[in-house]
């Protein structure tokens, strides 16, 4: 059964900057601040050599087009 790890990544700026915006308008359910973002980073353990051969990485420093992440998974099937 062929499979894919896809990993959704945005720069720790990105993050950190969605998560003061998040608070500021107080209209998100996720209770996470950015206590809980350094502790994930911190526990996040990084994908093995053999994990690495089947990542399909995906930037989510802007906003994603769903029909690209779509099209990038089908051109590795």
């Amino acid at each position: 059964m062929p499979f894919r790890i896809l990993s959704v990544e945005a720069s720790d700026a990105v993050k950190r900057e969605r998560i003061r915006k998040r608070r500021q308008t107080g209209d998100d359910a996720s209770e996470a601040g950015l206590q809980v973002l350094t502790q994930q980073q911190q526990l996040l353990e990084p994908l093995t050599t053999t994990e690495q051969e089947f990542v399909l990485r995906i930037n989510n420093d802007q906003t994603l087009d769903p029909g690209h992440v779509l099209a990038a998974l089908k051109a590795l099937f």
